[in-house]
């Protein structure tokens, strides 16, 4: 099997030019098609290792499910470390190479998105714990998020929790983090 890294060199992988340990903001539509497999690939190892549900099957479904991508690259090689994909002023999944630096950009960033910036992220499991160890402002409004969820929203549980809906089945605990 081919490895991404070994076709690709910084050039091939320009998204405008993008510096190095800085995040940029890019439109999915303009993601080449082997970098959208790479995130692809990275998303389903992370939420396959948490025991977490997948919301995509393949890249293709994965890039017409959001509209943009944040991504950072903080390593020699030419590929992103940590990627958040958002759609409308939510972010919706976020993952990383495994790096434990990796980890700690994505985490210092969705903090800052959620804090600061006008997101709000819906956190389970290991997310939710981390965002709460941080301190990250979360929504404790029942008709707000269950506005927010329509109708997957199931059950308020107070503090922030609620039961929802998942999208291929099934209930999950979770707290919405934004102001």
């Amino acid at each position: 099997m081919i490895r991404l890294t070994d076709v690709l060199k910084e050039a091939d992988f320009d998204l405008e030019n993008h510096p190095k340990k800085k995040w940029i903001k890019q439109n999915l539509s303009t993601i080449d098609p082997d970098i959208m497999q790479y995130l692809f690939n990275e998303y389903v190892t992370v939420y396959s290792s948490e025991g977490l549900d997948l919301s995509a099957y393949n890249a293709n479904e994965l890039k017409n499910s959001y509209e943009v991508v944040m991504l950072i690259d903080i390593d020699k090689d030419p590929l992103p470390d940590a990627f958040i994909f958002v759609r409308g002023n939510r972010a919706k999944l976020l993952a990383t190479d495994g790096e434990s630096a990796s980890k700690s950009e994505v985490i210092k960033k969705i903090v800052k998105m959620v804090a600061e910036e006008g997101y709000s992220l819906e956190a389970s499991k290991k997310m939710e714990s981390i965002m709460k160890s941080k301190g990250a402002p979360y929504i404790d409004d029942e008709e707000k998020v269950r506005k927010m969820m329509g109708p997957k929203f199931v059950e308020w549980l107070g503090d922030g929790y609620y039961k929802r809906k998942l999208k291929k089945g099934g209930v999950i605990v979770k707290r919405m983090y934004g102001k």
